[in-house]
């Protein structure tokens, strides 16, 4: 919220009111810009209302001032918010600190902010390290050396405080963001390099994850344990997962220990130059002699062709065994030939098979229980090792729960190629292939037998109701809907034969957005007004993820007749549905159904109404907001019926504790407090009458 600019001039006539009214005036003001824009009137107006509006920021709850202040480096404003009562709090300080902006840092330090003090709060949750929990982890994953120095001056603590969640250490953090320069101040200021996250992974095995050589040199110099990891989870094994060659030499240059199972990680991931970096590695070292089966999955893996001929040669049975991990509980053992066919070393392949290899011999893997050589050609895209495997007969079924053809959905001419085999077209999941949206591919499993009543009841029956046919095809593309109708699988009308309730067609395609399908199945006589509650359709289509298909859908419903106001389950309306699940519906749910003239104003038999539903559960301000908008604009709802409404909101907050103040309900009850003057005061004289004046609050 930057600082206001005042207007030149005092022409307003608003500008001869007394001071006094015009504060009066700003304290029924319902939001900051409004206070913004008012304050905007004249310079009178600026000098009067300017401190008002950073109170009032205050007082709401709403600190937007210090929170945008603390982003952008304005201390003027800060200073403002700070004349107007705001505390400063960690969560300021840390927006300072990850945007560099020390001065302010400073100024809240001098204020009292706890440097040490854990933030609970929450960014990406797929990656753990995308927000910190402390202020210097903050400054250090943001890369700002003199920040960081700052907050170690000032008694930050270099090691992560109790309470902080779990969160890394600063050094992780700054290791993680590939933060050098930091790395190095907080090593030389005491940091433990050894220190771990609460996974057991070191900051040396994040440099070697995140292929910074001269981070990983750094920290072996100041003595980072090579060995330190979890389960066997080293930094050499973030080095070979990454195939970082260079990183792979530094940490076997100081020491670091090989493991067979290393070779055949780096082997399974197709990475020849680590494998050849490690075997000569282990060549050098004694005692290392690798047992033939074990050289011979490394070569399959990596296309080392020669290998595999000398080992050959000297008698190795082709159709041998090499045991990957073996624990209490489990061995996982595969063929040489397994891994060729993984990483598309077709000549291998051929020579594996030319001298007895078994495609179909079990194989236990780590990913895959039960897992063959045509089944990972096929995910991996290898037509022409796929080829060769199926010219030496190699078994399209390798389990009884799945089915090769699945994997070859991606790879069209691997698709036609096992068609062309006889695999059967029922045994893959159709759901798969609709929703690639590739007509012709479908053409495909049609040309070859596909029967979509047969697949259809078979969808229903093996999978949960969210992939039921209709669902399926509402996710699906106008090309493929098409395609379903015109071969076989064309839904009709209740009382001619349908195997489906209208409803689940016209609700899946509602549900979807799909206003391909309703357009498709209006062609083949289902009617939206007669074979479906508009009220599911509504709600359904409002809820739709992406906002355009949501309003898209509604707009379509609404261009069929189908009324916006229908019934459903306990007399509400699809709008009152809405916004009594508002917290686990899609935002734009509400607005989507507002700006098209859903009453905002209905009320249910047992009285419920949109505005009490926006209430409950804590709040909904920004639903609220849209609400009375949306109330505004519709301009011809009597008092009679509004200001009830209002006072049952209001009378909800009063039922609970008294809200405290900055808190969403006590927002929440001033904007009701001033929406039912407002509305009081515009009634019109036809709504003067006895009675009405009892309900002044």
């Amino acid at each position: 919220m930057p600082g206001l600019i005042a207007s030149s001039t005092d022409a307003s006539p608003l500008s001869s009111l007394p001071a006094e009214l015009i504060l009066m005036i700003a304290e029924f003001l319902e939001y900051e810009n409004q206070i913004n824009n008012f304050s905007r009137v004249s310079c009178r107006f600026y000098h009067l209302l300017n401190p008002f509006l950073y109170r009032h920021d205050v007082v709401s709850g709403s600190r937007l001032a210090l929170r945008w202040a603390s982003t952008h480096g304005q201390e003027p404003v800060v200073q403002k918010a700070l004349k107007a009562g705001a505390t400063p709090t960690v969560y300021d300080a840390a927006s300072a600190a990850c945007n560099g902006h020390d001065h302010l840092l400073k100024l809240f330090i001098e204020r009292g902010v706890d440097l040490n003090a854990p933030m609970h709060y929450r960014g990406n949750l797929a990656d753990p390290y995308s927000i910190s929990s402390t202020l210097l982890a903050n400054a250090a994953n943001s890369g700002h050396q003199s920040t960081v120095r700052l907050l170690l001056e000032s008694g930050a603590k270099i090691e992560t405080p109790p309470g902080s969640d779990d969160e890394p250490p600063a050094l992780i953090q700054a290791v993680y963001w590939r933060r050098h320069e930091v790395v190095r101040v907080l090593v030389d200021a005491g940091a433990d390099v050894n220190a771990t996250d609460n996974h057991g992974l070191t900051a040396l095995y994040f440099a070697a994850s995140r292929g910074h050589i001269d981070t990983v040199k750094f920290l072996l110099q100041r003595g980072a344990d090579l060995d330190k990891g979890p389960n066997g989870i080293l930094p050499i094994s973030a080095a070979v997962q990454e195939g970082r060659i260079d990183i792979i030499q530094c940490l076997l240059d100081h020491g670091a220990s090989v493991r067979y199972n290393l070779l055949v990680h780096a082997a399974y991931m197709n990475h020849a130059s680590t494998v050849k970096l490690l075997l000569r590695h282990l060549q050098a070292m004694p005692d290392s002699e690798l047992e033939p089966e074990q050289l011979a999955l490394l070569a399959a893996g990596t296309g080392l062709t020669p290998i595999i001929t000398e080992l050959i040669n000297r008698g190795w049975d082709a159709n041998s065994y090499s045991v990957t991990r073996q624990t209490e509980e489990e061995t996982h053992f595969v063929t040489p030939l397994l891994y060729a066919a993984k990483n598309g070393h077709v000549d291998i392949v051929r020579l594996l098979l030319s001298h007895g290899a078994n495609p179909n011999r079990d194989n236990h893997d780590y990913d895959h229980p039960l897992i063959s050589p045509l089944r990972h050609a096929v995910e991996q895209g290898h037509e022409d090792v796929v080829r060769v495997l199926l010219e030496h007969n190699a078994s399209l079924y390798i389990s009884e729960v799945h089915y090769i053809l699945n994997d070859a959905i991606p790879h069209d001419a691997i698709f036609k190629l096992l068609l062309d085999h006889e695999a059967d077209p029922h045994e893959l999941d159709l759901e798969a292939v609709m929703l690639a949206g590739d007509p012709a591919k479908l053409q495909i499993l049609i040309d070859a037998g596909l029967d979509f009543k047969l697949r259809g009841s078979r969808l229903d029956s093996e999978c949960s109701t969210t992939k039921s046919f209709p669902i399926v095809l509402a996710k699906s593309n106008e090309a493929i809907v098409r395609t379903v109708f015109a071969h076989g699988h064309r839904p009709v009308p209740v009382g001619k034969g349908s195997d489906y309730d209208d409803s689940f067609y016209l609700q899946a395609a509602a549900l979807e957005g799909n206003v391909a399908l309703f357009e498709c199945l209006k062609e083949i006589g289902f009617d939206a007004r007669i074979h479906c509650n508009g009220y599911r359709l509504f709600e359904n289509a409002a809820c739709v993820e992406d906002y355009h298909a949501a309003g898209a859908t509604v707009d379509w419903l609404l261009q069929q007749g189908v009324d916006m106001e229908s019934r459903g389950p306990f007399d509400r309306t699809p709008l009152l549905s809405v916004v009594q699940n508002s917290r686990m519906d899609p935002i734009h749910a509400t607005r989507v159904l507002l700006d098209r003239g859903a009453d905002p104003c209905y009320e249910s038999e047992d009285e419920d109404c949109p505005l009490l539903q926006a209430v409950v559960r804590g709040g909904n301000l920004a639903l609220l907001v849209d609400l009375i908008d949306a109330i505004d604009r519709k301009g011809n709802i009597p008092f009679s019926v509004l200001g009830p409404q209002i006072l049952r909101a209001l009378s909800f907050i009063e039922d609970e504790d008294p809200p405290l103040p900055g808190s969403t309900l006590y927002r929440i009850e001033r904007m009701l407090n001033n929406f039912w003057w407002r509305k009081f005061s515009e009634r019109p004289r036809e709504e003067w009458g006895p009675g009405v004046s009892d309900w002044a609050i």
